[in-house]
């Protein structure tokens, strides 16, 4: 049995519907895009691409290579870095995932590896541990890959059975916008605004510093 090949007209009209196709995908997206490829659709509508050069939005910088997910209103959803690159005044490791919302404040970040971020190292490695981050780009969530004194105060690094079989359900180490620390667990035996405190209890401070609990 033969195949049936289409006539001239049945081509142009073929491409027609592609190239429709492909102008629909690119619609509410930046125009400036430098696109590596074909534009992906995911599951729930947003946009994936992969960029062929660097890309700057605003003053943030995508290198070549990350795959960009954009929301189908055109807003940047997230993205997967192609090689390091600087947000913030923070260099990420390539391979890990940044997200934002919709007013373009960074979120969180899947960190591909350990990373010093604002003075802190952090756990990376994947989706195991995911700091998050205030609009201000400020850190609000950390997880500590080893302990450190922070604003006078011993806060262990991360652990996985304490942060996820703790029965509150709360771990790592917070901050406030300003960056002052919010919360944290001791690495030691510390003595704070003159009430001894246990290695691994879990403090809370308010934002000039004064503690609230225990």
């Amino acid at each position: 049995m033969l195949f049936h090949i289409p006539g001239r007209p049945a081509l142009f009209c073929i491409a027609l519907v592609l190239g429709f196709k492909g102008l629909a995908l690119r619609a509410q997206l930046p125009s400036d895009l430098p696109i590596q490829g074909a534009i992906q659709v995911q599951s729930d509508g947003a946009r994936d691409l992969t960029l062929a050069a660097d890309w700057v939005r605003a003053d943030l910088r995508f290198p070549m290579g990350s795959r960009l997910f954009f929301r189908t209103d055109g807003h940047l959803d997230r993205c997967i870095l192609g090689r390091d690159a600087s947000f913030h005044g923070v260099i990420f490791p390539a391979g890990s995932q940044l997200a934002w919302d919709a007013h373009d404040h960074l979120t969180i970040a899947f960190l591909s590896r350990d990373c010093l971020i604002q003075g802190h190292t952090l756990k990376g490695h994947g989706h195991d541990w995911m700091p998050r981050f205030h609009p201000n780009g400020q850190l609000q969530l950390a997880w500590l890959a080893q302990d450190e004194r922070i604003d006078g105060i011993p806060c262990a690094r991360t652990r996985f059975w304490r942060e996820f079989l703790r029965l509150r359900g709360w771990g790592g180490t917070s901050f406030h916008p300003t960056g002052r620390l919010a919360s944290a667990t001791l690495a030691a035996d510390t003595t704070i605004q003159g009430k001894a405190l246990p290695a691994g209890t879990r403090i809370q401070l308010d934002s000039d510093g004064r503690l609230l609990a225990p």
